[in-house]
């Protein structure tokens, strides 16, 4: 409650958004959570102790350690980090300025190169956090509804099972929101 009020947070979204990322951090050990409602931010936590940040390692040694130009396949393959981790990592990269763009290669894929800025940092460069949609299960439970109810045969047993799972995890979420008994009331 004080840190709705301490960011004048009123709407439910909003909230959902901060009790997720507060979520995140006691997960990740960046905050300490002492008891109910109590936390408390632990100031020896580093983010490149975490899972996410030991693939940003992985990827920087490697941009740093390239004497040509390479692609985001030729990353991913040397790292073992996957192409979509890779790719977001280089374009935040690439924003920043710690790589650039060397023009297209062989087979048409981008090919990069480090800049005098990435040579000039042996620290690993952290992309700021962003935050999740606090309903990203449920949207992806419903696209995956009416996918299934669009395009699979709905006679077969695992379209069914699908579907029930999707159904599942949205009446995990809405079941608690809103409990409605017969007359209408609002169960707690």
């Amino acid at each position: 409650a004080q840190i709705y009020q301490a960011l004048d947070v009123v709407e439910d979204v909003e909230k959902n958004r901060i009790r997720t990322r507060i979520t995140e951090m006691i997960q990740a050990g960046e905050v300490d959570k002492l008891r109910a409602g109590v936390y408390t931010y632990n100031f020896k936590y580093r983010l490149r102790d975490t899972v996410v940040a030991k693939g940003y390692g992985k990827i920087w040694r490697f941009v740093r350690q390239q004497k040509d130009a390479w692609t985001i396949k030729d990353c991913s393959m040397m790292t073992g980090q996957n192409n979509t981790h890779v790719s977001r990592y280089a374009n935040w990269l690439f924003g920043e300025g710690f790589i650039e763009n060397m023009g297209k290669g062989e087979n048409g894929s981008k090919l990069y190169r480090a800049t005098q800025k990435a040579k000039q940092c042996p620290e690993t460069p952290v992309a700021p956090h962003t935050d999740k949609d606090p309903f990203e299960k449920e949207r992806v439970a419903g696209a995956k509804i009416v996918r299934l109810l669009l395009c699979n045969d709905l006679y077969s047993r695992a379209t069914a099972k699908d579907i029930s799972e999707a159904c599942e995890i949205l009446q995990a979420r809405f079941s608690k929101t809103f409990n409605i008994n017969e007359n209408g009331e609002q169960n707690d």
